[in-house]
C-alpha cells in the first residue's frame, strides 16, 4: 500500500493551501536538534513496501526519534526526515547504511533531485555502476582539463 490517505483540491485556493503545506514540510526538521534529510528516487511500485521496510530498521536504531517520509510519489522521489538525539557519527552511517542499502536493493538513486555533495559522494557506488561513474569522470575531464571546478567533490 502506498498512500493511506489522500486530499485533492477542488480548487485555487485548497490547492494552494495544501501546496503551502508540502513547501512549510522543512519545520519537521525543527523538532529536532539533529537531523538526517535523504531524496532517493525508488520505482514507484515499490514505494511503499521500500518505506515500510527503511522505517522499520530505523526505529530499531538507537538514537533515532522521528522518521518523516513524503515525496513526488508519481515520480519515485521520496524524502525522509530523520529526527536523532544526536549528530554522533556512528549513528550518522548507521542512517545511510539503511537508507541507500535499501535503494540499491531496488535499483533506486541515492539522489533524486539534489544531487550527489561531500556526504553521498562514497555512496554513489550503490545507485551507479563503475562504467557510469568513470563516464562522470571522462565528462568532466572534457570540460575541465584542469580540474580547477569543484575540484576532488563527487568527480
Amino acid at each position: 500500500r502506498v498512500i493511506d490517505d489522500a486530499v485533492i483540491g477542488k480548487d485555487d485556493k485548497e490547492q494552494v493551501n495544501i501546496w503551502g503545506i508540502r513547501e512549510d514540510v522543512a519545520v519537521l526538521a525543527d523538532e529536532r536538534d539533529f537531523d538526517q534529510q535523504f531524496d532517493i528516487s525508488i520505482p514507484v511500485p515499490l514505494i511503499g513496501e521500500v518505506i515500510d521496510k527503511i522505517s522499520l530498521e530505523l526505529k530499531d536504531c538507537k538514537g533515532v526519534k522521528t522518521i518523516f517520509p513524503f515525496g513526488h510519489v508519481a515520480d519515485g522521489n521520496i524524502h525522509f526526515i530523520i529526527g536523532k538525539d544526536s549528530d554522533d557519527d556512528d549513528l550518522k552511517s548507521k542512517i545511510n547504511d539503511i537508507i541507500y542499502d535499501n535503494t540499491q536493493l531496488v535499483a533506486g538513486s541515492i539522489s533524486a533531485e539534489h544531487g550527489i555533495g561531500l556526504d553521498k559522494k562514497k555512496y554513489l557506488i550503490k545507485s551507479r555502476s563503475e562504467d557510469e561513474i568513470e563516464l562522470m569522470r571522462l565528462i568532466k575531464k572534457s570540460i575541465d582539463p584542469k580540474n580547477i571546478l569543484n575540484p576532488g567533490r563527487v568527480i
